[in-house]
């Protein structure tokens, strides 16, 4: 049974080494990358986190649901990022505000079409929309409240405008 799994990790992998190659590309900064990617490690970590503690069942459709946290976690921290570097005078935090209400709708309306899922009468498709619906909104919090925060803390931008 183990054999029949490895296609998940594998294309984990392929997914996240493809986007770490987007954003050398998009970047070419490892500190900037690394904010970018700040999102998704702790979407998927909180993700899987919550839905342990609270017992959720696990399958192979539910485990595909980190590829797509991968790809769409992504998305929000580059906006930030991106805001970052363009408004490098303003502070991080109040850079990311500026993008803030845009990666609130698009997270929005992203994860309301996969919370459709949830009226399915398939498992695993409940599965995927209820672990997508936990980790979307956790790639948000960390891209509007973890970006700015650690961007301070590498020194990528200032803390407040009187710095």
């Amino acid at each position: 049974i183990e054999a029949k799994r490895d296609w998940i990790w594998q294309t984990f992998l392929a997914i996240f080494i493809f986007v770490g190659i987007l954003l050398a590309v998009d970047n070419r900064s490892i500190k900037w990358m690394a904010l970018a990617v700040i999102p998704v490690v702790f979407g998927c970590a909180a993700t899987f986190g919550i839905l342990c503690w609270a017992g959720a069942h696990f399958s192979q459709i539910t485990l595909m649901a980190a590829p797509l946290l991968v790809g769409l976690g992504v998305d929000d921290g580059i906006h930030v990022v991106h805001r970052m570097r363009e408004e490098n005078a303003k502070p991080a935090a109040e850079a990311a505000a500026l993008v803030g209400q845009p990666i609130v709708m698009t997270t929005l309306t992203t994860a309301s079409s996969f919370g459709v899922m949830m009226f399915t009468d398939h498992p695993g498709m409940e599965s995927l929309a209820q672990t997508l619906l936990v980790g979307m909104p956790m790639c948000l919090l960390a891209s509007i409240t973890l970006i700015p925060a650690a961007a301070v803390a590498m020194g990528l931008s200032k803390k407040s405008p009187s710095d």
